[in-house]
């Protein structure tokens, strides 16, 4: 099998293949990162869900209203439906859908 990085980042084949990579969950800003610069992957509609803390809610967000930075590595601005603008760290992301399906995500920190 000749699998190239981004081939496995969300692969069910590899996970079942590999013991190893069963506990493996894939940074969000490497998902991000393959939803933008991967034409075949990207070509979805994505939808992000992340945890606002000032409403103390998960928001949810489609891609074409999140925009990046360059050289940010941190985090991304997300424009709300109000038209306001809302930085935020990846830390936050809790939930990725690619067209309709959840395809990513990240448990809650304990309260």
């Amino acid at each position: 099998m000749n699998l190239k990085y981004q081939d496995w980042i969300l692969s069910p084949e590899m996970l079942q293949s590999h013991p190893a990579a069963q506990d493996h969950m894939t940074p969000i800003h490497e998902l991000l990162a393959r939803i933008r610069w991967d034409p075949e992957f990207g070509a979805g509609q994505f939808v992000i869900g992340y945890f606002d803390r000032v409403i103390r809610a998960e928001v949810t967000v489609p891609l074409e209203q999140i925009r990046f930075e360059p050289g940010e590595g941190f985090a991304f601005e997300a424009t709300a439906e109000d038209g306001s603008t809302h930085t935020v760290p990846y830390h936050r992301v809790r939930d990725v859908w690619r067209n309709g399906e959840l395809i990513w995500h990240r448990d809650a920190p304990p309260a």
